[in-house]
């Protein structure tokens, strides 16, 4: 079975079918690669505190390396709704508007021309 079909199948369980639509084994297999290949140099790239790799504070600011919790793909949402484009997730803290962020601390609009969807998170605490 080749990598693009497996890639397929994986994410047809988590997104379902709906959100593969027009998602070519090619395209697929291009936002596993950039998903890893982002997740290295922004979430692999952060002194560990401990064996954490996220920060443990509460207090966010807009620094890609304060503010992004976790990379992955998913089906592009625009204002709550799914446009059913495949894209490179970032997932944040806090979604702070263009405005407010260094342009040297903004996330990309879009990696080797597949698209890049931001979704705000909160933070994650331990209940245990």
């Amino acid at each position: 079975m080749a990598r693009g079909n497996v890639n397929r199948k994986r994410v047809t369980r988590a997104m379902g079918k709906r959100s593969l639509v027009g998602a070519s084994d090619t395209e697929l297999t291009d936002l596993s690669a950039l998903k890893q290949e982002w997740s290295q140099r922004i979430l692999m790239s952060r002194p560990a505190e401990g064996n954490r790799s996220i920060p443990s504070t509460s207090t966010t600011t807009p620094k890609i390396n304060d503010n992004v919790l976790g990379i992955g793909v998913g089906e592009k949402v625009v204002e709550g709704i799914h446009v059913g484009t495949m894209a490179i997730k970032f997932f944040v803290r806090t979604k702070y508007p263009e405005s407010c962020i260094l342009r040297k601390n903004r996330l990309p609009k879009s990696i080797a021309g597949l698209p890049v969807d931001v979704e705000e998170c909160g933070i994650f605490r331990s209940l245990a």
